[in-house]
Formats: C-alpha cells, sequence, structure tokens
C-alpha cells in the first residue's frame, strides 16, 4: 500500500500486487491487539480454519500455493490496514491497487466488507489454480535495468520457445515478465547478458497472460452473487481513467484484473491528479517488491505494528510540510 499525503491531510493509497506473501505478517498483528485477534476469529469463520492456518505456514511450498497466496496477502493487508486505521492512520482519500491488489482496494474504499474479501481472493486464487495446473510448467520474473523496449525486445527475441511476454511496468527500468518454459530461462539467461537483473518469482503460474481469461469470466460470475456497494472514498483503476463509481464496473475491474496489464507508474499519476505529495506509505506482505532496488523512494513501510510510529510520524511531517 503506498499512501501520498496531501496538505489537508488526505493521502491515496496504491495496494500493491501479491508479491511473496510473508507467512508470519497477518499474525504479527494478530498478535498486536484484541481487534486484530477478533478480525482473525472471523477470517477463520468466513473460510475455515484450515485454509486460514496454511496462510500462515512456514513451507513456502505450501502457504504459497496460489489459492492461500491470494488469501494471504489480502488477509494480511486488511489486518494490517485496521490495525493503522484503528491507531491513528486517516481514513484515504483516494485507493487504487495493482493486479490483486485492486481487491484490497475495493475493501478500503468500502466496496466490500471483510468477509467478502477474504471470499473473493480465495475464489480468484481457486480460479487461476485451476488454469495454472492444466498449462506447461511457466512463471514470472521482475526484469531490473531496462525500458520497456527492451523488454518487449527481449521477449520477441525468445518467443520462439514459448509463449512469453511483457505484463507489467512496475517502476523506471522495471518490468514483469510472464512466460511459459523454457522462453522464461533463456529469457532469464539473456537477461544477464545484457547486464540486467532478473528476480524470479515464487509463483505458480505466468500470472496475467490471456490463457487466464477463463479465470476472468468465472470470477466476474462468482463476483455478481457477493454484496458489492459503490465505493465511500475516490476508487481508481489502472485499467481506466475515469474513477470507478459503481459496484457493477468494480465488479468488472476486480475480475479484469487477472489478465488486465499492471502499470504502476500510470495509476499512480492517476492517483497524484487525484492527491498529490511525495510521502510513500508500504501496507503490503513483503516480498519482492519490499527490495530496496524496488520500492519508490520516500516509502514508509508498515510490515509489523512496531513500523506504525514512524509511519504516523512521516505522515505528520508530509501533512505539516
Amino acid at each position: 500500500m503506498s499512501g501520498i499525503d496531501t496538505p489537508t491531510g488526505h493521502y491515496a493509497l496504491l495496494f500493491t500486487g501479491r508479491g511473496k506473501p510473508a507467512w508470519d505478517m497477518a499474525l504479527t498483528f494478530v498478535n498486536a491487539d484484541r481487534a486484530s485477534r477478533d478480525q482473525f476469529q472471523l477470517a477463520v469463520d468466513v473460510l475455515g480454519r484450515e485454509l486460514i492456518e496454511l496462510t500462515c505456514h512456514r513451507d513456502p511450498k505450501i502457504h504459497g500455493r496460489v489459492e492461500v497466496q491470494t488469501v494471504s496477502n489480502v488477509l494480511a493487508s486488511a489486518i494490517a490496514f485496521d490495525y493503522a486505521r484503528r491507531n491513528g492512520l486517516a481514513e484515504p482519500g483516494a485507493v487504487s491497487g495493482l493486479s490483486l491488489g485492486e481487491t484490497v482496494a475495493a475493501y478500503a474504499a468500502g466496496v466490500v466488507d471483510f468477509p467478502t474479501v477474504l471470499r473473493l481472493a480465495h475464489y480468484r486464487g481457486v480460479c487461476e489454480a485451476e488454469i495454472a495446473r492444466t498449462l506447461p510448467p511457466g512463471g514470472v520474473g521482475l526484469l531490473i535495468g531496462t525500458t520497456e523496449d527492451g523488454a518487449k525486445d527481449l521477449c520477441a527475441e525468445v518467443s520462439g520457445l514459448g509463449h512469453i511476454e511483457m505484463v507489467g511496468i512496475l517502476g523506471p527500468n522495471l518490468q514483469l515478465i510472464a512466460g511459459m518454459e523454457p522462453a522464461l530461462s533463456e529469457a532469464a539467461w539473456l537477461a544477464g547478458e545484457m547486464g540486467w537483473r532478473w528476480l524470479e518469482q515464487a509463483v505458480e503460474g505466468p500470472w496475467h497472460l490471456p490463457m487466464f481469461q477463463p479465470a476472468v469470466d468465472k470470477f466476474h460470475a462468482y463476483a455478481e452473487t457477493q454484496p458489492f456497494k459503490d465505493p465511500e472514498v475516490t476508487l481508481l483503476s489502472g485499467a481506466q481513467e475515469a474513477p470507478i463509481a459503481d459496484a457493477s464496473t468494480a465488479r468488472e475491474v476486480l475480475a479484469d484484473s487477472i489478465t488486465a496489464f499492471v502499470d504502476a507508474p500510470l495509476t499512480a499519476q492517476r492517483l497524484r491528479a487525484v492527491v498529490s505529495s511525495g510521502m510513500m506509505v508500504r501496507v503490503t506482505p513483503r516480498g519482492a517488491m519490499g527490495r530496496p532496488e524496488v520500492l519508490p523512494p520516500h516509502t514508509v513501510p508498515l510490515n509489523a505494528p512496531k513500523d506504525l510510529p514512524a509511519l504516523l510520524g512521516a505522515v505528520g511531517r508530509a501533512v505539516q510540510a
């Protein structure tokens, strides 16, 4: 979650995608206060104890399974966000998200309640897993050190070995690549030969490729059965320029985010058109996006309750400035 404060004290939130959730992030907040423990118990009531316990399993092969990972990301982000709000973080003036982060953004904007956001996260993971496990080996990598054109050229160079394409822009000279083997491994090797960095992501499938369209359709049909409300604060998406104005559009955006191109700079730009400042707040499960070379400047983390004083201090200084 990235926050950009305005002089009026309002700020915007940008929830990032699934990354690689830390197994214990939700637990650090659950152990901090009674309200977080009650929230965690509600998650158990909604999705069942077995699934929620898997989200906190130490073995990455277990908590990294897609239908578990989507829940662990949203569960940890929602609990951390609510903990911060209870302890002094002001309500956001605008929210947005990237990929799975759009689901958490809908929660922060009041479009869905806590039980609903958990059910949506789990069903998204189920839909993605059903397709991923029918595909040949594939995955996702972060390409660091080249432009969009460089990333596209890299994909074109190895495309004869399998489907591969740039599926997102996460920052300056930071591109998201998804593809099938052996094209993905060849791209990683070639990136090294070019002097670029390649960070392989511990995921089960080549997310955001067109072959996941059936998951979009299935998820949208499920979302139609869930209670949605019109946004209570400005809700933006990288997929469209205008704010999301109603529940129906929110359902479409959450479904489309499964295959939508991820454009973090554009999404941040749209947020800055609503509220502007340079202070960034991160309230998202730790992982590859938590690496120093990936984070935007002036970022303040909230990965554990102990981070809250520094976060609130940064917010206060940004408001005073």
